[in-house]
């Protein structure tokens, strides 16, 4: 069998970055979530000689770091980066009779109540008229699309990120699900503890504390398995 080489005449800073973020994972997991140590360790090899013209800016190596952070985080957690975000205008019904329907066009209603907010309000009754068109690569299942606020799932997700929510789907330790957590609306957040009765769900932000919701269908609307991110698509510094 063939095997792409990953650094053909074809790559790009994506496909690096893709698969530094990758092998990062690979070699030592613990490492994304200790912001100080990932940053020595990306950094080691210009501590190790005097400074030169041809040097990256500092602010380089942030971004870099940044987006190598990003990767390595959706491939701890099962999120696959969807290539480019398609919404499609459609006629406007609940979101609650929208979902099969969409399913059948390899779709998801997308809706701009956004996780992390939605005071009090019923998704399922959200009006919706627009779809978001499914990679091939996605099974057929049942999902909604939302958007990302608020910063408490940096640097993985960030306000106005588009997510993939896999209807039904059980959250499973080290996975990313959305949840309702009573009257503050809709959470997206990243599962720790699966207890029998109950889920732990943490911030990737660490400003943010932990909390604990019923592993119930009434509570857990499912697991994040893609996310659109503007922000990865924007050109890293050239210095």
């Amino acid at each position: 069998m063939m095997h792409r080489d990953p650094f053909g005449s074809d790559w790009d800073d994506e496909t690096l970055l893709s698969f530094l973020g990758r092998e990062l994972v690979k070699q030592n997991p613990g490492l994304v979530e200790e912001d100080e140590r990932f940053m020595n360790w990306l950094a080691k090899d210009l501590r190790r000689r005097a400074s030169s013209p041809g040097d990256w800016s500092p602010h380089r190596v942030r971004r870099i770091r940044q987006r190598v952070l990003e990767r390595a985080m959706a491939e701890r957690f099962h999120v696959a980066d969807g290539d480019r975000l398609t919404r499609r205008q459609v006629e406007s019904t609940q979101l609650r009779d929208a979902v099969d329907v969409a399913s059948r066009e390899q779709c998801a209603p997308w809706t701009p109540l956004a996780a992390a907010a939605g005071i009090g309000r019923d998704l399922w009754d959200e009006e919706c008229d627009q779809w978001v068109e499914l990679p091939r690569s996605v099974k057929k299942g049942r999902f909604v699309a939302l958007q990302v606020a608020g910063d408490s799932m940096t640097p993985l997700l960030h306000p106005g990120d588009t997510i993939l929510v896999e209807l039904g789907r059980v959250p499973r330790r080290d996975t990313i699900a959305v949840v309702r957590n009573g009257d503050d609306g809709y959470v997206v957040k990243h599962v720790g503890r699966v207890g029998r009765h109950d889920l732990e769900l943490l911030s990737l932000n660490k400003a943010y504390s932990a909390l604990t919701v019923r592993r119930d269908p009434d509570v857990v609307l499912g697991s994040v398995i893609m996310r659109w991110c503007p922000h990865g698509t924007a050109a890293l510094p050239r210095a």
